[in-house]
């Protein structure tokens, strides 16, 4: 049996080659991305490396939203169900690069959906995403690779992922969702939703988790509207057993975070003047940490 992971997000991992790609398709996008979310992409993206996967096989990004994890994934050959129960519509950023397809299962409304559309009105407001002033030399240069370089399909779903219902048994490759469950309505709705996950997964497929994690009892951040999981509750969620942790690293990795001049350079604007975020007003004070989840299906 292929062993799980409780992984605390270190900045050692910005050392990588991974990140190198990850940033290049930060650049290709001029995006700006959540405080710790570098090293939530980092580490799947080194985890899905390791899988040694095929081209095509396919990928869900679970809460997906218009995250860069399920470009990156699809520029590297794989096919994504991108599921996300906000209905949304690709710039033409994204679509000049990636042949991107929709379909809806459904309209879901709570808390953080409300929280996402005012946090994106204000970015918008401030005209981050105008088209034109994201062209660069890189995202055209990716326009006119994609044409001779096989890039996967992106397909978005809108659907609740507690039921992935439309989805076959043992017919996923991996699942990846980066900071995303935390926002569930309840532990309870969310443990349905990694009951799905193992059910669509095929044999020894592993999900690659990243959320928030707290070394005190689980807690609700509500100025981003999520949980922060205690190492128990994260066990008890995912029924994960014959794994290894470095949960007792975690007051050296809050350190390592809160002197983290990369990440702290890189807090994104739209979090300023807002109280509603992960970092408050753009103060550096970190209240959890990053972590990643790795959990094969048996």
């Amino acid at each position: 049996m292929k062993q799980n992971k409780i992984e605390l997000l270190d900045p050692s991992l910005l050392d990588s080659k991974e990140f190198k790609i990850v940033d290049y398709w930060i650049k290709v996008f001029k995006l700006e991305i959540g405080w710790h979310y570098h090293l939530d992409l980092v580490w799947q993206l080194k985890e899905i490396k390791k899988l040694n996967l095929a081209k095509n096989d396919t990928i869900i990004d679970a809460g997906a939203g218009l995250g860069l994890m399920q470009f990156i994934l699809a520029s590297l050959g794989y096919n994504i169900l991108s599921i996300d129960f906000t209905d949304r519509k690709a710039s033409k950023i994204y679509s000049s690069i990636f042949n991107i397809k929709y379909e809806k299962k459904g309209l879901y409304e709570n808390e953080y959906v409300t929280h996402m559309n005012n946090l994106f009105s204000i970015t918008k407001n401030k005209k981050r995403f105008n088209f034109l002033e994201r062209l660069n030399f890189k995202n055209i240069f990716e326009f006119i690779r994609t044409r001779i370089k096989s890039y996967g399909e992106i397909k978005f779903i809108t659907s609740d992922f507690s039921n992935l219902s439309f989805i076959q048994d043992n017919s996923i490759s991996a699942i990846v969702s980066t900071s995303a469950i935390e926002h569930n309505d309840s532990i309870e709705k969310l443990s349905f939703s990694i009951k799905e996950f193992e059910r669509v997964l095929k044999k020894n497929a592993p999900m690659l988790i990243t959320t928030s994690a707290s070394d005190k009892a689980t807690w609700w951040h509500k100025p981003s509207k999520g949980y922060c999981f205690s190492e128990l509750d994260l066990i008890k969620t995912f029924n994960i057993s014959n794994f290894e942790s470095n949960f007792d690293k975690y007051p050296n990795v809050l350190l390592n975070i809160q002197d983290s001049n990369y990440l702290k350079a890189k807090m994104p604007s739209f979090y300023l003047n807002n109280p509603n975020c992960g970092m408050p007003n753009g103060i550096w004070d970190p209240k959890y940490l990053p972590v990643g989840i790795r959990k094969f299906k048996d």
